[in-house]
């Protein structure tokens, strides 16, 4: 079950990168980019959401792809999990309030 909400965790790092942090101008499976009454939201980004946004992708999508046996990936522990999750949460909330 572990191994499940690992997978996952990663689709949902994707999914606040494009909803909350890109305001959906750019989404995967869509093929028109959408600005209109969006692209301001992007100024609001700063360094320091880039690189949490990155160093989570780096770090859960290893259990979404395929990796070699001879390097074994160590699953985080189910705390590490939701601090990690509460933490983009709180991000949300911060940075909904900065581009408001």
């Amino acid at each position: 079950m572990i191994y499940w909400l690992k997978e996952y965790a990663a689709i949902l790092i994707e999914r606040f990168i494009e909803t909350e942090l890109l305001s959906e101008v750019v989404l995967r499976f869509r093929r028109s980019v959408q600005t209109m009454n969006k692209l301001h939201k992007l100024s609001h980004i700063t360094p320091d959401d880039c690189k949490m946004f990155d160093e989570y992708m780096t770090k859960y999508s290893t259990y979404e792809h395929s990796q070699p046996h001879e390097i074994p990936v160590e699953l985080p522990e189910p705390d590490e999990l939701k601090a990690d999750m509460q933490k983009v949460i709180l991000w949300s909330k911060e940075f909904k309030s900065r581009s408001a």
